[in-house]
């Protein structure tokens, strides 16, 4: 077993040692390619044909060695022109072949199915204007065919009958086929009524026997020259004043109407009203002194029914002051503060300045209801209200010279303290002015043209210059008609003395009235003259009642 094994490996050896011999150029060592032969092309041994293949070899360029068993394919058949066998139509397919000129081998080609050759359309059915036609194409080489709908044709129309629009109708044409007589109308607009810019207008008055309308218009048509309608115009009935009668609450009345457009009149009865008073006057009772009202009644002058009644305020004013006479009411009557204009002052307060523009109406009613009578307002100026504590230059100028014609009495009321310049100066026709114990100071001109101011009420310390309140002097006091001189009693003084010559100058001057508010305190003197209460005549007399010293001049 050993030795087989053994003979096995030697056989072997030799084989290997063989094959690597073989496989080199010289065994020897001489030049030898070994594994790595440089083959060129394949070399053709055998040639190849359409039915076998071929076989080659390839030759090593260095060593010369041949390397064989390269198969070459076989080649492609030689084929010549195509024959026709059987050809192709519309309705089946062909067949053609080919032979290879080497080998014999046939090869066959199926020819397709050719299209249809159509020839040109022919009519088949005339179409008409009420049938549809037909017409066909044919295969040329079978009887297939293609067909096809013709619509149908127009109408042959003949006019048979026409006539034109106008103004108010449309027109038509009529026709009729001459094949199948079916009729056509065609219609054409009317054409309307022209009427040009300018044209008139034709009127129609109604007589008065038509509810409706005062009358029709009409214009005449430009195209066709008719009187066309234009417009209505419809009664406009309103209250005819000569004849309408209003009920009452006694009596029928009756409705008047009569057109606006035309002459128709209508009229119908109204039935009494009951509550159709007729307004009397207002009647006013007795005063109620306790709320300082009066009550006043107004009644039906046809029926006599009292139909309204209410509470007037009725206070009772005194002459002097304005200031109602009842105890606990002090109700003022004087002037709004608002029918003037303000400044303010170095006083503390409000300086009336002049007649406020859109009240001047106002005061000129205000001096008419009180017969030329005034008392200023004690509160003023805006928008913050305040005490007024004087009077500017010309305050009443505004009014013209009518009005202040018309003012105959001032009452200034207490808290005034300054008199301005011209303040009241030229009212012609100021009778009494009344200045408060406030008053600090009475300007010279103050009272300027007031010749014919008969009362005049003043604190003592502006009667010293009394004639320069007056802008006059000692010269030229002639035609001042002052007969009564109000003096107040000076708070701060023991002695007062009267000079006659301040008075006595004023031709007319006959009484001094000193407010001394109560007897005792102060001394009074006229030109240095005690006034006692033991009736001292001085001149021509004085008298003391009840607080007041009157100094008798004449």
């Amino acid at each position: 077993m050993k030795r087989k094994i053994f003979l096995i490996c030697i056989i072997i050896a030799f084989a290997a040692t063989l094959s690597a011999a073989l496989s080199a150029c010289d065994l020897f060592g001489n030049k030898g390619c070994g594994s790595s032969h440089e083959f060129g092309e394949v070399i053709e041994i055998k040639a190849s044909t359409c039915t076998e293949e071929g076989e080659g070899k390839k030759v090593c360029s260095v060593c010369g060695y041949e390397k064989r068993g390269f198969v070459l394919p076989k080649k492609q058949h030689t084929f010549g022109e195509a024959e026709i066998e059987e050809e192709a139509t519309c309705v089946k397919k062909g067949k053609e072949s080919k032979t290879c000129s080497v080998c014999g081998v046939k090869e066959e080609r199926v020819i397709p199915q050719k299209s249809h050759e159509l020839g040109g359309w022919e009519i088949k059915v005339e179409p008409t204007c009420t049938d549809n036609g037909e017409r066909v194409k044919k295969c040329k080489f079978c009887d297939y065919e293609e067909r096809e709908k013709l619509g149908t044709i127009s109408h042959d129309y003949k006019e048979t009958e026409r006539k034109e629009a106008t103004c108010e109708e449309p027109g038509y044409v009529k026709r009729v086929c001459s094949v199948c007589g079916k009729t056509q109308t065609e219609i054409t607009e009317r054409l309307y009524h022209s009427f040009p810019e300018g044209t008139e207008i034709k009127y129609d008055y109604r007589d008065n026997s038509d509810e409706n309308y005062c009358y029709y218009a009409y214009r005449e048509c430009a195209r066709c020259h008719k009187d066309v309608f234009y417009k209505t115009q419809s009664h406009s009935m309103k209250k005819d004043a000569e004849f309408f009668v209003e009920a009452t609450c006694s009596s029928t009345g009756v409705g008047a109407k009569k057109c606006l457009y035309c002459n128709r009149r209508t009229t119908e009865t109204i039935p009494v009203v009951p509550y159709n008073h007729k307004r009397g006057a207002a009647v006013y009772g007795e005063r109620n002194a306790e709320n300082c009202t009066v009550q006043a009644t107004v009644s039906c002058t046809l029926c006599g029914e009292e139909i309204d009644s209410w509470y007037e305020p009725r206070h009772d004013y005194d002459a002097e002051t304005f200031v109602c006479t009842r105890e606990g009411c002090g109700n003022v009557k004087e002037m709004p503060s608002s029918y003037f204009t303000y400044s303010s002052t170095y006083l503390g307060g409000w300086a009336i300045k002049g007649i406020n523009d859109k009240k001047t109406a106002d005061v000129k009613k205000y001096i008419d209801d009180n017969d030329g009578r005034i008392r200023l307002p004690s509160r003023g100026g805006y928008p913050n209200e305040s005490d007024v504590k004087g009077v500017l230059d010309r305050v009443f100028d505004a009014l013209g010279e009518e009005y202040r014609a018309k003012i105959k009495y001032i009452y200034v009321p207490s808290g005034y303290r300054q008199i301005f310049s011209h303040a009241f100066a030229n009212l012609s026709n100021l009778e009494k002015i009344t200045f408060p114990k406030t008053i600090t100071k009475i300007e010279n001109y103050a009272l300027a043209g007031c010749k014919n101011l008969k009362e005049l009420t003043l604190p003592y310390d502006s009667y010293a210059d009394i004639i320069g309140i007056f802008g006059a002097n000692k010269d030229n006091l002639t035609g001042y008609t002052l007969t009564t001189l109000n003096v107040y009693r000076p708070a701060d003084k023991t002695t007062v003395d009267f000079a006659s010559e301040n008075c006595v100058l004023f031709e007319n001057l006959i009484t001094v009235n000193i407010y001394t508010e109560f007897i005792g305190g102060i001394t009074y003197t006229v030109d240095g003259q005690k006034i006692n209460v033991s009736r001292t005549v001085l001149k021509n007399g004085v008298d003391e009642t009840g607080g007041t010293i009157t100094y008798y001049l004449k």
